[in-house]
């Protein structure tokens, strides 16, 4: 049931790309904060930039993996009171560029990340007007309790979405377009609807015995649980990936930097 093959690939770009269309610059001095950085490149990914052009203070191969969002949940997500989840996974690729700056005898680094996409404005666009639509033709769900929202939302996926095991169909708009997407859609979507559903939910990524994985974490009191509608979409699984417990996943292999700074449940949780 794997289909996600990496979250993106960041190259360096060794040649210049000449000016970019839909280029988008951050304002001066943002270099000594990087949480204000990602957050900025966070909110412009919605418009699906050819260029962002940043300045930091410093630059290495831990910088460009928190430039780009390849971190993930590791990402200033609490400092910043949101996350970008939902964007990062449509971005298909991340060429760089990198100069240095002096400016009063300081030296900063001046990045600029060409990302190619997985969905279009106008698709991702799509995704959020269709999935409104489909909650206000069930709008008793809004009068769920969160754990039945987050199971409703389990459901209607599974009931609605097929994989698609040509691995052509790869987001949350495919899903809802053509009905098949592969995991990375399947958690697309799943954390869309938590949002419109005024849900807190997570993507996450690891491996599987089948290859690499995305999946949804979600909170309940406190606490996180695995949420994994691409697996219960298997015959007779329905029922085996909803508000797990990491340690109860034995299939699942979650890159470790999640581990550190979720607080996972100990043991499943079950509905009344």
């Amino acid at each position: 049931m794997i289909g996600l093959s990496g979250l993106f690939v960041v190259t360096t770009l060794v040649a210049s790309l000449g000016s970019a269309s839909n280029t988008i610059t951050s304002p001066d001095n943002y270099g000594t904060n990087l949480i204000e950085v990602y957050s900025y490149i966070g909110s412009e990914l919605a418009e699906r930039p050819s260029m962002i052009e940043v300045e930091v203070e410093k630059f290495d191969a831990d910088d460009i993996q928190v430039l780009t969002g390849s971190e993930g949940l590791k990402t200033y997500e609490n400092e910043l009171g949101m996350n970008y989840d939902y964007e990062i996974y449509n971005i298909k690729s991340i060429k760089y560029m990198k100069s240095t700056v002096t400016k009063q005898g300081k030296t900063t680094y001046k990045v600029r990340l060409f990302p190619t996409y997985r969905e279009t404005k106008e698709e991702t666009e799509y995704v959020y007007e269709t999935v409104a639509g489909i909650i206000t033709a069930n709008i008793q769900v809004k009068s769920y309790s969160d754990e039945d929202k987050y199971q409703w939302i389990y459901d209607y996926i599974i009931d609605h979405v097929n994989y698609d095991y040509s691995y052509i169909n790869k987001t949350a708009y495919t899903a809802l377009k053509n009905g098949s997407t592969i995991c990375g859609g399947y958690s697309s979507l799943y954390y869309v609807f938590a949002k419109e559903l005024g849900l807190n939910s997570r993507i996450a990524y690891g491996n599987t015995s089948a290859g690499y994985h995305a999946w949804n974490l979600v909170p309940l009191n406190g606490v996180w649980y695995y949420m994994d509608s691409t697996m219960g979409d298997n015959p007779g699984f329905k029922s085996s990936y909803v508000f797990k417990a990491m340690s109860n996943v034995t299939s699942h292999f979650i890159d470790s930097g999640y581990v550190t700074d979720f607080a996972f449940a100990s043991t499943d949780y079950v509905l009344n």
